[in-house]
């Protein structure tokens, strides 16, 4: 269905031939594989978690990748709640990892 798109701006034209639908295709089958393998359900998720909607509470201290509170509980809170609906557990969690963003909510 893709591959029967044109576009008569010459520069749309130029990127969209440079898109691979073949390999999108197949990293999509991939992906819908491994999230049906892994059976994560629909819970309330916060969408929008970046380290900048994270807070630590208290002065934490860096060593190496680990934070900590010098021998205190470490103590978070997430702020900035406009993106939250339901979602797949974990996806917070993959895309603060990941670095990406997801852009639109529900």
């Amino acid at each position: 269905m893709a591959h029967e798109i044109t576009f008569e701006d010459p520069v749309k034209a130029a990127q969209f031939a440079e898109v691979d639908l073949t390999a999108l295709a197949q990293d999509i089958a991939e992906t819908r594989a491994l999230c049906e393998a892994t059976d994560s359900p629909v819970v309330y998720s916060h969408n929008d978690l970046l380290a900048g909607n994270i807070l630590v509470l208290g002065e934490a201290t860096l060593e190496g990748e680990a934070v900590s509170l010098e021998g205190e509980m470490l103590q978070v809170q997430l702020i900035d709640f406009e993106y939250s609906c339901y979602g797949f557990r974990g996806f917070d969690w993959g895309a603060l990892r990941g670095g990406r963003r997801r852009q639109a909510c529900c």
